[in-house]
């Protein structure tokens, strides 16, 4: 994800700015699992977001690789 912002790093965001773009992040992923486009699975303590396999994948092109989020 990118965002339109004046700042050069992650580190530099304002914390208030961190809670909106994290919350933006899972509110994507949350939709695209909803859609049937990607699937939540816990690997090692974390959630990993991959594209969905076989049938009853949902609508829409399907992405490489998977997101990771902490």
């Amino acid at each position: 994800m990118r965002w339109d912002v004046p700042y050069g790093s992650w580190r530099e965001f304002p914390l208030q700015q961190k809670y909106f773009a994290v919350a933006e992040a899972i509110s994507h992923l949350a939709r695209l699992v909803a859609e049937g486009r990607l699937e939540a699975v816990e690997r090692g303590g974390r959630i990993v977001f991959r594209p969905r396999r076989g049938e009853g994948s949902g609508p829409g092109p399907k992405s490489p690789g998977a997101a990771t989020a902490r």
